[in-house]
């Protein structure tokens, strides 16, 4: 969720292509297992919007102090709309 958030993922192609990028990196970013497409597809299936918004909201809160007073503004901007 992080990672989509930074890098400004739109979609599952591109979380899957960002995250075959960190391939050799597991250890560095701390991840056991990069899911494929499909994987991360399934999972998400079933869930509700408010699931992922309430996972976006706590970690904006967790990482406000890392982010740009910019970037902090164009998330909260989207989630007021």
């Amino acid at each position: 969720m992080v990672f989509c958030c930074l890098e400004k993922c739109n979609s599952l192609r591109e979380v899957s292509v960002g995250i075959l990028g960190l391939s050799g990196k597991e250890e560095t970013v701390r991840i056991n297992h990069f899911p494929k497409k499909s994987t991360l597809a399934d999972t998400s299936k079933g869930r509700k919007v408010e699931f992922f918004e309430e996972i976006y909201n706590n970690l904006l809160k967790k990482y406000s102090f890392v982010l740009s007073n910019s970037r902090i503004e164009i998330a909260l901007g989207k989630r007021s709309k």
